[in-house]
């Protein structure tokens, strides 16, 4: 009884210096302002789609998916708001579970005696969700582009000079090289990435190893197993997975022990390839030379040197081939997409955004808001008013947390910004949250605390195991990213299509079609201007414009179209709309394109619910060239 009455003397005297507390009310206001945003974003979703004229059902679904997580914010802010209140009974409870789970503690295998089991069973996991990833994760229409363009360049053709390609040039030829070997497919594409996404997930465990120890190591490579949104963006073919493992790379060769002249260049070559893959890591890029001018100037010359050399290799050559048409690719063409909106309507879309990222990565980006308001900006403001020297430890934390929020608002901040940009920053992140976490628990001296620090980051990785994503994916059917529809496997269902191109037209024969991967599988070439599938098609330019830049425009499809130059031409009902290829379609314009596509191709084949949008009951149509 004495025991329980300590306890509850010692609970509300701390409850009484925790109301009092800054820290109570910054936590107080994280809180409330993300369950705000998650309560707002049903409105503001259903205020912004409406006014893209959806149809009743699609509102109906996603307002129903928000109206669920409307609902999980109203209990956070009100059990928030109690507990700030009255935390009393919750810190009795946290002390009783810190004192049992000490006991408890000491049951489990040490951490530091068997981190290479728990690190394994990590990876283990990794490999086991990306092999499901591998065979069940949908088709997706960036997988085609990039795969086809890593084909092409090993067949002559030049990046920008010769076809459209919207991203830096590196990856082409590393994929193309493997394919080249072992011959074009989805299947290697994806194995492939991989193998890259299996990397990273190890340097990034690496990594937070040498600068924080056993646990923080075992956090980061957690933070990323558990991650079913990730994992598929870091399985398909895009560049995610091949820049996050050089960024990775980087980090591993400036941190670890080792002979810093060879190390800090390879580091900053490292970097440049990144950049080389997609520009949006040049900031990390910036940071990283800036981090080695006030911590380590000694070799700094030596690197700038080999990682301009390395950056001059990647991009002079198509500069001075075609420096319009390599400019657009890299850069024309993003800024282009970013349509000028007004305030209300990028107010509302950073809402929607930040509530996705909330959704997709719920470990990550609320341990990191956490880390800033009781880490970050108080450490910062203490260096500023002691004027202490920072150490070099504290230098090399800053740096990778600057490169996160570097890169996070180079993705988050313009239009058109899609969740899965911020796959590219899970090493920073992770090894950021690894870092975090050692340092908070090592500094509690309670075992309270400790109980709520492992049941934050215990319930924080469960949710995005089996969470916030799951939960979208049963309320929303279009959010799913395991495509089974009518039952077939997603490369299963692309062979099939490909087989029936390749079994009716020869080698030398091209193919009309927005799905770049079908092209890949069926080993034929597509028509000039299609090789970056739906994001080809530019209505409003001119056709001498459109060819060169390698495109097309309305005037040139119709122009295929009528000559039959393709011998297969191969639509899906999205095409139509998806592509922006046809207007409003009460304009008439899609029933004359459909004319004209009847009156020079023969329809052969069919299949529901197919491809990347086969969630939304897509249809293909297989034609292949009349003889008449």
């Amino acid at each position: 009884m004495r025991q329980k009455n300590v306890h509850k003397s010692w609970g509300l005297e701390t409850a009484s210096k925790v109301r009092k507390s800054a820290v109570g009310a910054i936590v107080f206001g994280i809180l409330i302002f993300i369950a705000s945003l998650i309560f707002s974003a049903g409105f503001v979703e259903k205020y912004l789609l409406a006014s893209y004229s959806l149809d009743a059902v699609t509102l109906r679904v996603i307002f129903r998916a928000r109206l669920a997580s409307g609902t999980v914010g109203v209990l956070l802010v009100g059990f928030s708001f109690y507990l700030y209140h009255h935390p009393g009974w919750i810190l009795n409870k946290l002390t009783y579970i810190g004192k049992e789970s000490k006991g408890l503690a000491k049951r489990f295998p040490s951490v530091r005696e068997h981190y290479r089991v728990f690190a394994l069973g990590i990876i283990a996991l990794f490999i086991f969700m990306a092999i499901l990833h591998i065979l069940t994760g949908e088709l997706n229409e960036d997988e085609g582009w990039y795969l086809y363009a890593s084909k092409l360049v090993y067949e002559g053709r030049i990046p920008y000079v010769d076809f459209a390609y919207t991203q830096p040039p590196l990856l082409p030829y590393v994929y193309g090289l493997i394919q080249r070997i072992f011959g074009a497919s989805l299947l290697l594409g994806r194995i492939v990435t991989s193998l890259f996404g299996l990397s990273a997930l190890v340097l990034t465990m690496a990594v937070a190893k040498i600068i924080s120890g056993e646990r923080a190591s075992l956090l980061a490579g957690a933070a990323i197993a558990v991650n079913p949104f990730s994992i598929y963006f870091m399985v398909i073919t895009k560049t995610y997975s091949m820049a996050a493992t050089l960024i990775a790379l980087s980090l591993y060769l400036l941190f670890r022990e080792g002979d810093k002249r060879i190390d800090h260049p390879l580091a900053g070559i490292s970097l440049a390839l990144a950049v080389g893959t997609r520009l949006t890591v040049a900031p990390v890029f910036g940071l990283f030379l800036v981090y080695l001018a006030i911590v380590n100037r000694q070799y700094i010359l030596r690197t700038i040197t080999a990682s301009g050399l390395t950056l001059t290799v990647l991009f002079l050559p198509f500069l001075l081939l075609d420096p319009r048409a390599t400019y657009f690719n890299i850069v024309g063409y993003h800024l282009a997409r970013y349509v000028p909106q007004s305030l209300l309507e990028r107010i509302f879309g950073k809402m929607r955004g930040f509530f996705e990222l909330l959704i997709n990565f719920p470990f990550l980006i609320p341990f990191i808001l956490l880390g800033i308001a009781l880490y970050i900006l108080p450490k910062i403001g203490h260096y500023q008013l002691t004027h202490e020297k920072p150490s070099k430890s504290y230098w090399g934390v800053l740096f990778i947390f600057t490169s996160f929020a570097a890169t996070f608002l180079a993705h988050f901040v313009p239009g058109a910004a899609l969740p899965e940009y911020h796959v590219l920053n899970l090493p920073l992140a992770a090894i950021f949250a690894g870092w975090l976490y050692d340092k908070w628990r090592t500094s509690l001296s309670w075992e309270y605390k400790k109980a709520l620090l492992t049941i934050l980051v215990i319930g924080l990785l469960l949710f995005s195991f089996l969470g916030a994503r799951p939960m979208q994916w049963l309320l929303d059917p279009r959010t799913r990213y395991f495509n089974l529809s009518g039952g077939r496997l997603p490369l299963a269902e692309a062979s099939k299509v490909s087989q029936i191109i390749r079994d009716n037209t020869s080698s030398e024969e091209e193919i009309f079609t927005t799905h770049a991967y079908l092209a890949l599988e069926a080993r034929r070439d597509l028509l000039d201007g299609l090789e970056m599938g739906i994001f080809s098609f530019y209505p409003d330019w001119s056709t001498k414009r459109a060819r060169r830049f390698h495109v097309v425009n309305f005037d040139i499809i119709k122009e295929y179209i009528r000559s039959r130059e393709g011998k297969a031409l191969v639509i899906t009902d999205r095409d139509f709309t998806h592509t922006g290829i046809y207007d409003d379609p009460s304009s008439g314009t899609r029933e004359d394109l459909i004319q004209l596509i009847e009156d020079n191709y023969k329809l052969d084949f069919t299949m529901d619910n197919f491809g990347q949008f086969g969630q939304y009951e897509d249809n293909i149509y297989v034609y292949f060239r009349r003889s008449d």
